[in-house]
């Protein structure tokens, strides 16, 4: 009978292959660790920033459309007025004047309203915010009465007298909107007033000659003496003489010359103010109040 070889016993060559085995794949495993390290931080970035997967979209039931306010600029429809053709207006506006033109949006109307100044308006704004404006003409204009329930017309002040015919002249307008009442007090057309006095084109040098004079006991100006040299100047409108010397202008008093142009423009479309002069050695005082 032959001898079987022991398996338990190995040859040291063949121990030396298993332990290099061994150590190949310790070190293989080392290296993969070390590359795993390596690249999970990177692998966290690119799963935080991986957009979301795109669903398809669902289709959305249009809403039924939601009726608009009228706008403010629309042009309002007119109700039907009792009286077609226009009658002359009780209403306390002013016509200043209007401007027409073939194209309907550009023409206007410059009208005084009481509390509100003069103010521009288009064909279909409203008066008051309530008074539709139907037509503009050169010299008058249309809007609808709502309190009246009839159409009612506004014409440029002045106009329905010169129509009348002759031997009828119109009422001329006051100079600037000043119409005496008494020897020192005055009435101012507001409208009137507002619109035409301007400071700046009415200034008080431009419409008269006018000298300081000088308090005999103090040595100081004490005002101006006027020497008018326009009669259509706002002095003559004033009541302001030859000879009178402006004391104070609405309390300021007239010791220089901006002292007197800022009074000029303090009474710019005031409706009250006062003006004192010294006439004939006595001081006196015009009082002007509005309408």
């Amino acid at each position: 009978m032959g001898i079987k070889p022991n398996s338990k016993h190995q040859t040291p060559s063949k121990k030396i292959g298993i332990w290099l085995l061994r150590v190949l794949l310790l070190a293989l495993g080392a290296i993969a660790l070390l590359v795993l390290k390596a690249v999970w931080p990177w692998l966290y970035i690119l799963s935080e920033h991986t957009p979301p997967p795109v669903l398809p979209a669902v289709q959305q039931p249009s809403p039924s459309p939601t009726p608009l306010s009228p706008s403010v600029d629309e042009k309002p429809k007119l109700p039907v007025a009792v009286v077609t053709t226009a009658v002359a207006t009780q209403m306390d506006f002013e016509l200043v004047g209007t401007f027409v033109s073939t194209n309907a949006g550009e023409q206007f109307a410059r009208i005084g309203i009481a509390g509100q100044g003069v103010q521009r308006y288009f064909l279909g704004d409203r008066l008051l915010n309530q008074f539709p404006m139907t037509a503009i003409h050169k010299d008058r204009i249309e809007f609808f009465n709502s309190q009246t329930d009839r159409l009612e017309f506004l014409e440029i002040r002045g106009l329905t007298a010169r129509k009348a015919g002759a031997g009828v002249a119109p009422t001329p307008l006051p100079p600037f909107g000043i119409r005496p009442e008494g020897d020192s007090t005055y009435r101012l057309d507001g409208y009137e007033w507002r619109e035409k006095f301007d400071p700046r084109t009415n200034n008080p040098f431009m419409n008269a000659h006018l000298t300081p004079r000088f308090n005999a006991g103090t040595g100081r100006v004490e005002g101006y003496e006027v020497k008018l040299t326009n009669p259509n100047s706002i002095w003559h409108a004033m009541g302001v003489q030859n000879g009178d010397i402006l004391l104070k202008i609405d309390g300021r008093p007239t010791v220089n010359a901006d002292e007197m142009d800022q009074g000029f423009r303090q009474i710019k479309g005031k409706k009250g103010f006062s003006v004192e002069v010294k006439r004939g050695g006595k001081i006196e005082t015009l009082t002007f109040d509005a309408d």
